[in-house]
C-alpha cells in the first residue's frame, strides 16, 4: 500500500472460509486492510469458489481369468487415492451367472470407489469358472493270474472330484474263455463320472487258468513181502480244484529178480483232469523169500563116557516157498586134554531154492572122570628123631587106564625147634586123563631136653663213662640142636638217671623150645657236668627283625638226659628302639650235675617312620577339583612316632597353572626321620576369557552393567578393572557418555585362591547410533565339570548358548579317550538338553552309566547371524575335564 502522508501504511490480510455442500466444496474470501499512520483505511477483496469434479482413482484391479472350480482366486482388496479427499471408500460386489453345470459358471467382480463429494470410479473382473478336470479314481487292483478256484471278488474302488463332492463310480466285468472250461480271462472296468460330465476309467485283468493237478488219496506205501503173502491193488480216487471228476487210471508192473520167489511189482495210479492236468502216485512191492527152511528136532548136547557115544540122527525140513528143501550133515571132532577126553559136533544144514539156510547142532562131549584106586597107606606115628620109620610103597589099578602112576612125596614141615616137625608122606595115582587119588601118613618127631649155661662172672660197679661190660654166655644142648641165647637187661634207677644198676639175665633156649636161665649184675655212678655246645658269638640286628637266638644244646658223658633253661637280661641303649640282650643257658643232668654259657644281641633303629596311608604321590587336576589334603598315618618299626610337620607350598605359577607341594616330616624316638611328599599339579582351565560387545555414546541408553555380560555362575567377589583407565567405570556400571569411539577393555578379576581367572570384555564404543542394541553374548565353554551329586558344577555348562536368537541351532558331541561317541544332541542348552556325565550308550559304553574321570573331547557346531543378518556356521572343539 502507499499513502500520500504516511511512508509505510500497514496492510492486514483476513480470509473467511464459508463450507459448501462437502468438505471439498467451499469457498474463501480473502480481504486485504491498508491503515496510514492516521487510521485511514482502504480494502479489497477475492472470493475462490473450491470444487471437488474429480473421482478418485483405483489401484489395478485383477485381469479376467479362468479357472477351475478348484482355484477360483479369492478377491483382491483394491485401495484408491484422490486429489482431494485422503480416505476414499472403496466398495466390493460379487455377481455369480451360473453355466451348463453345476461347476461351470462366472463371477463378475466390481470395485467402487467413492470420495467424500460422491465422485465415482469402477474397475470389474471376469472369471469364467469351468470344470475340466476328471475325477480321480482310488488304486484298482493289479492285474493278477489265478486258478479258477481262487478268482478275486471285485474290489470296491471310490473316486474323489476338484469340484464334485460324490462322483458316480459304475462297475463292468467282461469274461473271455480260453482253451478249456477251467481257462478264462475276466477284464473288470471301474468308471468315475463328475456332475459336469468328466470322466476317469481303471481296468483290472485277471487270468484265470487251471494249472493245479488232481489230488489222488493216499496210495499204499511201498512194502517188502513174502511171495506168499502179496497184498491185493487198492483202488485210488481223485478230487481236483475245478473238475468234479477227474479220470484216475491204474498200471502195474513186474521185474524179475534173482531166483524164482525173488521180483518186484510197480503200482501206478494215474488221475487226469479236464484241462489235462495229472498227478501220478505209485506204490512199490518188493518180493522176496527171506524165510529159511524148518528143520525137524536136532538131539540135545549130551555128555558121555567113551564107550557110550550115540550114533547120529537123520533130521527132515520144510519150506514156505520150497516144497523139497535140500538137508546136509557134518560130524566135527575136537580132540581134548587127553585120548579119552574129545567133543564131536554134529550139524544139519537145510537150503531152501533161493539160498535160504537153517542149521541145527549137537555136541556130544566125551569124557574119563573116573580116578584110580590106591592100596592101604601107613597109620600116623609119633617118634623120636632117631626113630623116624621108612616109607611103605603102594600100588594102584585105574578103570580106563591099565597102568596108573603111581608117585610118593615127602613133606618136612618144621616146629617150633629143629627138632621138633612133621613129616607128611603121599602117595598119589595119575591115569592118562589126569584124573588122581592120593593116601597120605603123618610122622611127628619131636624134642624135650633143656640146654646148659656156661658159669657168669659176679656183681661189680662202674663209672657211667664207661661202658657196662657183661661176659658173653655159653650153653650146649645134650641133643645136639642149635641153641639160642638171649639176655635182657633190668635196670634199677638210683638217686639220679646217672646212678643206677643193671642186672642181666642170660636165657638159652634150644631149636624145641627147651630153656634154661644165669644172671650177672654191674652198678653204674653219675659225678660229671654236662657240656653245652658253642653258642654263636655277639651279634647286632635292626629293631624291626625280631631277635633270633640260638637254641642251645647239650650232651652229657654219661647219655643220661639233660634239661636246659635260659634266662634273658635286657639292658636298655639311648631310645626305645636301643638296646641289647643277654641270653644265659644252664644245662643240667638228671644228677644235679650243671653247666652255664651266653649269648648276646644287640639292637639298634636306623629306620625312619613309614605311613599306613596309600595316597597318590602325583595328583593332575581341574582348579576346581582340587582334593584334600590326605590325613595320613605315620607308623614306626620300632619305636613311638613325634607329630607330623606339615607344609603346603605353590610353585611354578602361571596364568593357567601351577603346582602343590605337600609335605609331611615325621621322626621316631631314635632320631630317624622320614619325608613324605604329594605333588598336585592344578590346571586352570579358560584362565582369561574374552568377550566382545558394543556400546554408543550418546542416544537414550549410554550405559551397561559389564556384570550382565559375565558368563552363567561366575562368582560375585571378583573385582572390576578399567585397563584403559577410560573414567567411564564405576563399580561394574559403565558409562560411556563422553568416551570417545574406539575399543576398550574392562576386565573382571576373580581372586580365587585355587582357580584365579580374568573374564575380559572388549568394548567397543559406538556413536550416532541413537539408542543401544546389545550385543549377543559370547559363546563360552566351560571345559571342566565334577558330576559328583555335591551340587556345585554338576553339568558342562556352554555359555549363552541358550540365546536362540543370537544362535539358533547346534549340536554337540563328546567322545572318550578311544573315540567311542558317548553323548549327543541337537539343540544344547544348559537347562534341560545337557550333558551331565551320563553316557548316552554306544557299542563299548552301556546307555546311563555315569562315565568315569577322565578326559574327554567335545566338537560344538553352531550357527550365529551376522551383520548382514545371513546364518553363519562356527565350530568349538576341545578337550574335556570330567572330575567326581
Amino acid at each position: 500500500a502507499t499513502d500520500n502522508c504516511d511512508a509505510a501504511p500497514v496492510v492486514t490480510f483476513e480470509e473467511v472460509k464459508t463450507n459448501g455442500n462437502c468438505t471439498s466444496n467451499y469457498t474463501l474470501t480473502r480481504t486485504w486492510t491498508a491503515t496510514d499512520v492516521c487510521g485511514n483505511t482502504a480494502s479489497k477483496a477475492q472470493v475462490i469458489t473450491v470444487q471437488d469434479k474429480t473421482a478418485p482413482v483405483l489401484s489395478e484391479t485383477p485381469a479376467d481369468v479362468t479357472a477351475e472350480c478348484s482355484a477360483v482366486p479369492a478377491a483382491t482388496t483394491l485401495t484408491a487415492t484422490d486429489n482431494c479427499d485422503a480416505a476414499p471408500v472403496v466398495t466390493f460386489e460379487e455377481v455369480k451367472t451360473n453355466g451348463n453345470c453345476a461347476s461351470n459358471y462366472t463371477l463378475t467382480r466390481t470395485w467402487t470407489a467413492t470420495d467424500v463429494c460422491g465422485n465415482t470410479a469402477s474397475k470389474a473382473q471376469v472369471i469364467t469358472v469351468q470344470d475340466k478336470t476328471a475325477p480321480v479314481l482310488s488304486e484298482a487292483p493289479a492285474d493278477v493270474t489265478a486258478e479258477c478256484s481262487a478268482v478275486p471278488a471285485a474290489g470296491t474302488l471310490t473316486a474323489t472330484d476338484n469340484c464334485d463332492a460324490a462322483p458316480v463310480v459304475t462297475f463292468e466285468e467282461v469274461r473271455t474263455d480260453g482253451n478249456c472250461a477251467s481257462n478264462y480271462t475276466l477284464t473288470r472296468t471301474w468308471t468315475a463320472t463328475d456332475v459336469c460330465g468328466n470322466t476317469a476309467s481303471k481296468a483290472q485283468v485277471i487270468t484265470v487258468q487251471d494249472k493245479t493237478a488232481p489230488v489222488l488219496s493216499e496210495a499204499p506205501a511201498d512194502v517188502t513181502a513174502e511171495c506168499s503173502a502179496v497184498p491185493a491193488a487198492a483202488t485210488l480216487t481223485a478230487t481236483d480244484n475245478c473238475d468234479t471228476a477227474p479220470v484216475v487210471t491204474f498200471e502195474e508192473v513186474r521185474t524179475d529178480g534173482n531166483c524164482a520167489s525173488n521180483y518186484t511189482l510197480t503200482r501206478t495210479w494215474t488221475a487226469t483232469d479236464v484241462c489235462g492236468n495229472t498227478a501220478s502216485k505209485a506204490q512199490v512191492i518188493t518180493v522176496q523169500d527171506k524165510t529159511a527152511p524148518v528143520l525137524s528136532e536136532a538131539p540135545a548136547d549130551v555128555t558121555a563116557e567113551c564107550s557110550a557115544v550115540p550114533a547120529a540122527t537123520t533130521l527132515t525140513a520144510t519150506d514156505n516157498c520150497d516144497a523139497a528143501p535140500v538137508v546136509t550133515f557134518e560130524e566135527v571132532r575136537t580132540d581134548g586134554n587127553c585120548a579119552s577126553n574129545y567133543t564131536l559136533t554134529r550139524t544139519w544144514t537145510a537150503t531152501d531154492v533161493c539160498g535160504n539156510t537153517a542149521s541145527k547142532a549137537q555136541v556130544i562131549t566125551v569124557q574119563d572122570k573116573t580116578a584110580p584106586v590106591l592100596s592101604e597107606a601107613p597109620a600116623d606115628v609119633i617118634a623120636e628123631c632117631s626113630a623116624v620109620p621108612a616109607a611103605a610103597t603102594l600100588k594102584a589099578t585105574d578103570n580106563c587106564d591099565a597102568a596108573p602112576v603111581v608117585t610118593f612125596e615127602e613133606v618136612r614141615t618144621d616146629g617150633n625147634c629143629a627138632s621138633n616137625y612133621t613129616l607128611t608122606r603121599t602117595w598119589t595115582a595119575t591115569d592118562v586123563c589126569g584124573n588122581t587119588a592120593s593116601k597120605a601118613q603123618v610122622i611127628t618127631v619131636q624134642d624135650k631136653t633143656a640146654p646148659v649155661i656156661a658159669t657168669l662172672p659176679e656183681a661189680s660197679t662202674v663209672s657211667c663213662s664207661a661202658v657196662p661190660t657183661f661176659a658173653t654166655a655159653t650153653a650146649t644142648d645134650e641133643c645136639g640142636s642149635s641153641v639160642t641165647l638171649t639176655s635182657e637187661d633190668v635196670t634199677t634207677n638210683g638217686q639220679c638217671a646217672g646212678s643206677y644198676s643193671i642186672t642181666r639175665t642170660w636165657t638159652a633156649t634150644d631149636a624145641c623150645g627147651n630153656a634154661a636161665t644165669a644172671s650177672q649184675t654191674i652198678n653204674v655212678i653219675d659225678t660229671t657236668a654236662p657240656v653245652i655246645a658253642t653258642l654263636p658269638e655277639a651279634s647286632t640286628v635292626s629293631c624291626s627283625a625280631v631277635p633270633t637266638f640260638a637254641t642251645a644244646t647239650a650232651t652229657d658223658e654219661c647219655g643220661s638226659s639233660v634239661t636246659l633253661t635260659s634266662e634273658d637280661v635286657t639292658t636298655n641303649g639311648q631310645c626305645a628302639g636301643s638296646y641289647s640282650i643277654i641270653r644265659t643257658w644252664t644245662a643240667t643232668d638228671t644228677c644235679g650235675n650243671a653247666t652255664t654259657a651266653s649269648q648276646t644281641i644287640n639292637v639298634i633303629d636306623t629306620v625312619g617312620p613309614t605311613t599306613a596311608t596309600a595316597f597318590t604321590s602325583t595328583i593332575d587336576v581341574n582348579c576346581d577339583a582340587i582334593p584334600a589334603k590326605p590325613e595320613l598315618v605315620f607308623v614306626d618299626n620300632c619305636s613311638a612316632v613325634s607329630p607330623a610337620v606339615f607344609t603346603e607350598n605353590i610353585i611354578n605359577r602361571t596364568e593357567n597353572s601351577y603346582s602343590i607341594v605337600r609335605k609331611w616330616l615325621v621322626a621316631d624316638a631314635c632320631g630317624n626321620a622320614s619325608e613324605f611328599i604329594q605333588i598336585i599339579n592344578v590346571t586352570i582351565a579358560n584362565n582369561i576369557v574374552t568377550i566382545n560387545s558394543s556400546i554408543c555414546n550418546d542416544g537414550e541408553i549410554t550405559t551397561t552393567n559389564l556384570s550382565d555380560l559375565l558368563p552363567a555362575g561366575t562368582p560375585t567377589n571378583g573385582t572390576w578393572i578399567d585397563v584403559n583407565n577410560s573414567g567411564g567405570l564405576q563399580a561394574s556400571i559403565l558409562n560411556a557418555s563422553g568416551l570417545s569411539v574406539k575399543d576398550y577393555i574392562f576386565e573382571y578379576k576373580i581372586n580365587d585362591a585355587t582357580c584365579p581367572r580374568t573374564i575380559r570384555v572388549v568394548m567397543t564404543v559406538n556413536t550416532g547410533c541413537g539408542g543401544v542394541v546389545l550385543a549377543c553374548g559370547t559363546v563360552l565353554v566351560h571345559n571342566a565339570f565334577s558330576p559328583n551329586g555335591d551340587g556345585i558344577n554338576e553339568k558342562f555348562i556352554i555359555d549363552n548358548i541358550d540365546d536362540t536368537i543370537c544362535y539358533p541351532d547346534n549340536t554337540v558331541e563328546i567322545y572318550n579317550r578311544w573315540g567311542v561317541l558317548v553323548f549327543e544332541t541337537k539343540g544344547y542348552n544348559n537347562t534341560s538338553n545337557f550333558f551331565d556325565g551320563v553316557s548316552q550308550g554306544r557299542s563299548t559304553i552301556q546307555q546311563t552309566s555315569g562315565l568315569p574321570t577322565g578326559t574327554y573331547f567335545y566338537i560344538l557346531n553352531y550357527t550365529s547371524i551376522d551383520g548382514n543378518g545371513k546364518s553363519v556356521t562356527n565350530k568349538k572343539d576341545g578337550y574335556l575335564y570330567l572330575t567326581k
